[in-house]
This record gives C-alpha cells, structure tokens and sequence, in this order.
C-alpha cells in the first residue's frame, strides 16, 4: 500500500476504535499499532469469513497452480521492494 493509503486506513481505525498506535521508544518516526478489544472482536468476526472467502477463490486452482502462481507473486512482490528502495 501507499503510504496515503495506509495513513488514511490508520486514521479510520483509530477515529473508529479499532486500533491504538503509540511511538515506538527506538525508533521515534515510526508507530506500533495494535488492536483494541473493539478491533479484536471484529477481527474475529471478520477473519473466518475472509478466510472461507480465500478458500473458495483459489479452490478453483490445482495445488500445482497456485504453487507456481504463489511463486511468481513472491517475485514480483521482491522486485517491487527492489525498485522501491
């Protein structure tokens, strides 16, 4: 993600509950976010359905496809951190 994007998507979830960030004592530019008890319980409401969701998406593939597929999507992934420094 962006990082627009990922301010943006902070800032949501922290106006909403459900997240806290605090600065991290080593590094005073960065933030730690964690859940809160609120982000906690939608999480767990959330994570079983998007995971059943996964399932039925790459169930269309054989264990070979998606191997090769997850394979290639870890290269692109490790040239884009290449590029972007």
């Amino acid at each position: 993600m962006e990082k627009m994007a990922v301010n943006r998507a902070t800032r949501k979830l922290e106006e909403a509950a459900a997240i806290s960030r605090t600065i991290k004592r080593n590094d005073k530019r960065s933030y730690e976010l964690n859940l809160t008890g609120r982000g906690q319980m939608t999480y767990e409401i959330i994570e079983p359905v998007a995971n059943a969701r996964y399932e039925q998406i790459i169930s269309t593939l054989e264990r070979e496809e998606l191997s090769a597929s997850k394979t290639k999507l870890i290269r692109l992934l490790e040239r884009t951190e290449e590029l972007d420094g």
